[in-house]
């Protein structure tokens, strides 16, 4: 997973093998996967806590990119934060990751905060923009 979103990301920094380590061992974790032929494309990793799930990452390889892999790991994470007793779902994104934020509105996602100054880019401070939805339940 370090690989893939070392290859993903720009802002914010990729994170490092301990990093998924850590994250993987908190209760609640949850990882969904993507993986066309034999390589692993991209994965979102969520959190669930009561009834709130929170989109902790999704990272897609660039050579796949732009070919709807996000936006089936953006639904596989719904259905899984569902799945797992979520009923709403919560994220934060780059403001300059406008590819992201147009998936993530597509998909019923909508703006609730702002963090000014919260990501630190390779020039400057970007801000990160708070999303929610509410997971439908079956």
């Amino acid at each position: 997973m370090a690989a893939i979103h070392a290859n993903a990301m720009e802002v914010p920094a990729p994170w490092s093998e301990a990093d998924f380590k850590d994250l993987l061992s908190v209760p609640g974790t949850f990882v969904v996967t993507a993986a066309p032929s034999v390589s692993l494309a991209g994965f979102s990793l969520g959190l669930v806590v009561s009834d709130e799930v929170e989109l902790l990452t999704l990272a897609v390889q660039k050579d796949f990119q732009r070919r709807g892999i996000g936006q089936n790991l953006l639904h596989a994470f719904e259905a899984e934060g569902r799945r797992s007793g979520g009923e709403k779902a919560f994220l934060e994104v780059a403001a300059s990751n406008t590819a992201a934020r147009e998936m993530y509105e597509k998909s019923g996602w909508t703006e609730t905060g702002l963090r000014k100054a919260y990501y630190r880019g390779p020039d400057a401070r970007i801000d990160a923009i708070l999303m929610s939805k509410r997971l439908a339940t079956a």
